[in-house]
C-alpha cells in the first residue's frame, strides 16, 4: 500500500499488487472478522489508521499484510 496525497489531516491511500491480475480486500485492523471490501481505487484514511490487506490470484497463493497509515 501506499499513501498518495494528505489534505485536511487525511490521506488518500492507494494499493497495489506485484501480481497482474489479483484481487485485492482490505479492512480496518480492528474490524478483524468482519467481511473484506474489494478494492477499486484510493480510499480515504487517518494517519495511524492500520488496516489489513489481502491479496489473491488463482493458482497462487493468498497474502495478507498489515499497514499503517502515515502522515507524511
Amino acid at each position: 500500500a501506499r499513501t498518495a496525497r494528505m489534505a485536511g489531516g487525511v490521506a488518500e491511500v492507494a494499493i497495489e499488487c506485484v501480481e497482474s491480475g489479483a484481487s485485492i480486500g482490505y479492512r480496518s485492523a480492528d474490524q478483524a472478522g468482519e467481511p473484506w471490501t474489494v478494492y477499486t481505487g484510493p480510499f480515504v484514511a487517518a494517519p495511524g489508521e492500520v488496516f489489513e490487506l489481502l491479496t489473491h490470484r488463482i493458482g497462487y497463493k493468498p497474502t495478507r499484510v498489515k499497514v499503517t497509515v502515515e502522515a507524511r
